[in-house]
Formats: structure tokens, sequence, C-alpha cells
């Protein structure tokens, strides 16, 4: 696995919203959605892991990333890294939400949860940023990062339709990019 410095979500997914690397190699032979699949596989277990130190974290509620926490906006990850993750209990729910196409079980079943558990987490735009339960009272985020919120409602629609990625990724300027860069085609993973 290739990792990011600091193990946040977000860095693995913003690319990924918008080139479809599923069906591409880099010239490395790297597979990057899988890359990706496996960061946030591992985020969700970090999170597993802690459930008995957070209460915030378990299988239906997960993934620490960029965004809103009960001390601010955090930039938050988890291992592999290379910058020990010092997790709070926050969970990222618009980063949790970008892992839709990666592990979209996990992603359904926490989305489940919070809209039937945790209402709080929801407002009038769909879920807000982040929650905490470990902290006393348990925190609930009121904000809504543009930037978060948007890699989640595309990979959501990548996840439904594949349509930003086609769009994207066949355009005659992307191609070229791809190109120039050594990328190679492979049959799309099933």
């Amino acid at each position: 696995m290739i990792i990011n410095p600091g193990g946040t979500l977000f860095a693995y997914q913003y690319t990924e919203a918008w080139l479809d690397t599923r069906s591409y190699r880099d010239p490395d032979g790297v597979d990057w959605f899988n890359n990706a699949r496996l960061a946030a596989l591992a985020n969700r277990d970090f999170c597993l892991s802690l459930r008995e130190q957070f209460r915030t974290y378990h299988e239906r509620s997960w993934g620490i990333g960029c965004g809103d926490t009960p001390r601010g906006y955090v930039v938050a990850g988890a291992p592999p890294a290379l910058v020990p993750p010092e997790p709070d209990g926050t969970v990222s729910i618009s980063n949790a939400i970008a892992c839709m196409p990666f592990t979209p079980d996990e992603v359904l079943a926490m989305l489940d949860y919070l809209y039937h558990e945790q209402p709080q987490t929801c407002g009038p735009y769909g879920f807000y940023d982040a929650y905490n339960l470990a902290v006393s009272p348990p925190w609930y985020s009121r904000t809504i990062y543009g930037i978060n919120k948007g890699c989640a409602l595309l990979m959501l629609e990548n996840a439904r339709s594949g349509l930003i990625w086609d769009v994207y990724t066949s355009s005659l300027l992307i191609q070229r990019a791809l190109n120039v860069l050594g990328f190679t085609k492979h049959e799309k993973a099933q």
C-alpha cells in the first residue's frame, strides 16, 4: 500500500472522486483504486480497534479524516501513516461516506445507523460533517464543509452510476494526460 503522511482518508479519495482508476495502473503498476480501498479498510479497522476507548467507533460508525471535531477543524488520519494518529473519538461522516465506491456495504451500514440511531447527525442538507459520542456531553457538528460534502456527493454518484468518473476520465485532455503519465488500461475490477 502507498500511504500518505497523515493517513487521512481525504487524501486517498479526492483524486478518486474524479478519475476512474479502476481500469488503470500507473507506470509502476500501482492500482490506485485498490490502494484507496485498502486505506478505507485500514481506517475502519483502526476505528474498530479503538471501540473500547471511544464509544463512537464500532462496526457501523467509523471514519477518521479531515473535518470538524469538538476542538475545531482537524486534519486527522489513521494508520498506516508516517505521523502517529491522535484519535479523539470523532467520526468524520463525510470522509466515511466518500468511501462508498471502495467499501459500499460498510458505508451503507453506517448511513443506516446514523439515520436511524443518530438523527442528530442529519440536517436540512443531509449529514453534518462529524460527531463524537466519546465526549461529555456527546458532540454533534452543525458544520457542513463544502469540500468534504462535495467529495462525498461525487463518490455517492460514482458508486451509483459512475457518471463523474465517466465524464471526467473519458475527456480528451484526461486521456492525453494518462497517456503522457504512462498509465496503462486494464480490465475494470468486478
